[in-house]
């Protein structure tokens, strides 16, 4: 394994879930004394921990790609998720798995002009391909944002 799918420290050993952990994953999360203080995270199907897995792992590709990317980020450049960059004159809206702002955009608030991201980052969704091969492949660039 590589460093980014082991974390190992005095008592707690971490590796990135594989699919051969999905049956485990099933397991605990049907089991109602692990659920105890979060019922949000029982799971009665083997459907719904494969699900779970692929939500982990797509979590797991884009922790990876953002630690390469840090490395080389300019200053005055900040990560985040979960915030709609727009771009009226091709009347879109996409909302990356992680892209890079200028700090000074903060004050925008959640839907910021697509040309001021330095990239869009897109973890391909197993649920909607298409989307994310199609769609946003076309959309990214004639939004005027850099995208991978």
């Amino acid at each position: 394994m590589s460093e980014h799918e082991e974390l190992t420290t005095r008592r707690l050993f971490l590796s990135r879930p594989t699919e051969g952990d999905i049956d485990a994953l099933l397991a605990i999360h049907r089991d109602p004394a692990a659920c105890r203080h979060n019922p949000s995270d029982a799971l009665v199907t083997r459907s719904e921990a494969e699900e779970r897995y692929g939500r982990w792992d797509a979590l797991w590709q884009l922790a990876i790609v953002q630690r390469q990317f840090e490395a080389h980020c300019p200053s005055g450049y900040f990560p985040t998720g979960n915030i709609d960059l727009s771009s009226p004159e091709i009347g879109s809206v996409r909302n990356p798995d992680l892209t890079y702002l200028p700090e000074d955009v903060i004050e925008l608030g959640r839907e910021i002009p697509a040309e001021l991201a330095l990239i869009a980052v897109e973890i391909v969704s197993p649920s909607n391909p298409d989307n994310d091969w199609n769609g946003k492949v076309r959309d990214y660039p004639r939004m005027g944002s850099r995208s991978i």
